[in-house]
């Protein structure tokens, strides 16, 4: 790979990094970036632009710089208010900066710029494998993504060679601008095809996998909704059968167990367990759900779709005795939310 050192005016980028092969532009407001511009513009119009590490650094000296950016051509420039230009520029090689010459009035690098026309693969199988591995990651992640138009997706598939193949790539793919540093850093080419190539193959596995999460959630907010519905169209159903209390199960179930004669331990146990049936009828994503259209809805909570067995035998348990009914007291109340059958049969087998 051959090299040639040039001095040229440099402008530091923060929060993007400009790829060979990217034709894309950036408003400036530094003074010493925008003077850079000016002087290029004199020139030759070639610029170097290399990403600085920390965005908050205004003035940023070497040490606060990547070691490797991108020469480019200034394309077109456009005043907008406030003294800030906007530069349409399209990247043309890596350069690697060695030092920087001055800061003031403009940043100005001495830079080995680098000639990879000479890139040679001696096995033509071999490149068409690889151009074709490196397309069909593409295409799948631009489907996955949305983020790339089916024009600019065709575009990159007619390309041949597969040097600019990896550029283009990588010129067009909407990664983080730290990803990009980080295939704009290989000077190697073939290190730069595996760190795009491993790129593409993450950003698919991570978009599959919140596909998956996403397809999970919804599943399981169609089944709160679908058990919310059927409570309400319950409630209304007793509500016209002339079934209608001011209490709910629970606070019921609390009633009762405070009256309930039992150890310390049990009634512990028991409000626990009462705590898990609300907890399990105030979902908060049943809370976020529209209520219907029964005016009276809104303010009454959503009950367990089951009869009311489960108290009487609670109060046949006060004033007992016996340890076994107290804990057969706690463990209907358990069952009452599992199955709404189960209180009067176990009533009836206690009686």
């Amino acid at each position: 790979m051959k090299s040639e050192k040039q001095s040229l005016p440099m402008v530091a980028l923060r929060g993007m990094t400009i790829m060979p092969e990217m034709v894309v532009h950036f408003d400036v407001s530094r003074q010493r970036s925008i003077a850079a511009i000016q002087e290029a513009m004199v020139e030759d119009q070639k610029i170097f632009m290399i990403t600085q590490k920390d965005l908050e650094t205004e003035n940023p000296k070497q040490e606060d710089l990547y070691e490797v950016g991108t020469v480019g051509i200034i394309k077109q420039i456009i005043k907008l208010p406030k003294h800030i230009l906007r530069v349409l520029v399209s990247g043309e090689t890596r350069g690697v900066l060695q030092k920087i010459e001055y800061e003031d009035p403009y940043l100005r690098a001495d830079v080995e710029v680098m000639d990879e026309s000479d890139v040679l693969i001696r096995n033509d199988l071999n490149e068409q494998a690889m151009e074709r591995g490196l397309k069909d990651m593409f295409v799948d992640f631009a489907a996955k993504s949305g983020k790339m138009s089916k024009e600019s997706v065709a575009q990159v598939l007619e390309i041949k060679g597969l040097k600019k193949l990896v550029d283009e790539i990588a010129a067009n793919t909407p990664l983080f601008y730290t990803d990009l540093q980080e295939i704009l850093n290989e000077t190697d080419f073939w290190k730069r095809y595996e760190a795009l190539a491993f790129k593409l193959v993450n950003e698919i596995q991570i978009m599959n996998l919140k596909e998956e999460i996403q397809l999970k959630v919804k599943e399981r907010v169609d089944k709160h909704q679908r058990e919310y519905i059927l409570r309400e169209q319950l409630k209304l159903i007793r509500e016209e059968l002339g079934d209608d209390t001011t209490l709910t199960d629970a606070e019921e179930f609390e009633k009762a167990a405070k009256a309930l004669k039992a150890p310390k331990e049990i009634k512990e146990k028991l409000e626990k367990e009462i705590n898990r049936f609300k907890s399990s009828l105030n979902s908060p994503v049943l809370h976020r759900l529209p209520q219907p259209d029964n005016p009276s809805a809104a303010n009454v909570q959503s009950r367990a779709p089951c009869c009311f067995d489960c108290i009487d035998l609670l109060f046949v348990g006060v004033g007992c005795t016996d340890l076994w009914k107290i804990i057969f007291g706690g463990l209907q109340i358990i069952m009452y939310a599992a199955c709404p059958r189960f209180s009067d049969l176990f009533k009836r087998s206690l009686i």
